[in-house]
């Protein structure tokens, strides 16, 4: 005669499936939470990198007493930095990243030269990043010429969006997400 405990050993086939049929729902209930969880993550990470970019930028300026450029990275297929975007449109794409490079002492052109890059950033890929120009210059006092630099993120999987803007009399980058920014995203 079998013991009452090896009769009582294991679950039942319908326990299992009543278990997998409550997980199956909590990860389908919780994928939209994740995704816009993760989405802040890839929206903050791009904020940061572009905002630090812009103080990089000014502070090198300042540093070496020559102006510093940050345009629109063009990359090979390799992630071999290869130069600037070529155009000036202001629907450039800053999806491949930034590059920031000083100018050559005068005489030079104030376009990239091989060997002045200083700092080449990226972000995440998801991301798209809209400037208003395909190059920004900071000039040797610290400060950005003509149109101040703006970019507006969006990350298309969680629908957030972002605002980095740079003015002229301000150091620091104003950051805003979503509705916060003056007009929205």
């Amino acid at each position: 005669m079998p013991s009452l405990r090896s009769v009582l050993v294991g679950f039942s086939l319908l326990e299992m499936m009543l278990v997998l049929a409550v997980a199956g729902w909590l990860l389908t209930s919780s994928f939209p939470l994740l995704q816009l969880i993760s989405g802040r993550a890839r929206l903050e990470a791009g904020v940061h990198a572009i905002a630090g970019a812009m103080v990089f930028a000014c502070s090198e300026a300042l540093r070496s007493g020559r102006p510093v450029h940050l345009c629109a990275l063009h990359r090979r297929r390799n992630d071999y930095l290869l130069r600037c975007r070529p155009g000036g449109s202001a629907a450039e794409p800053w999806d491949q990243g930034a590059l920031i490079y000083a100018d050559a002492p005068v005489g030079a052109s104030t376009r990239y030269d091989r060997r002045e890059d200083l700092r080449d950033i990226s972000w995440p890929r998801e991301l798209r990043i809209e400037a208003g120009a395909a190059r920004f210059r900071c000039t040797a006092a610290g400060q950005f010429d003509g149109v101040p630099p703006a970019f507006r993120l969006t990350d298309p999987p969680s629908g957030l969006c972002a605002r980095v803007q740079r003015h002229a009399a301000v150091a620091s980058p104003k950051i805003c997400f979503g509705s916060a920014c003056d007009g929205g995203c």
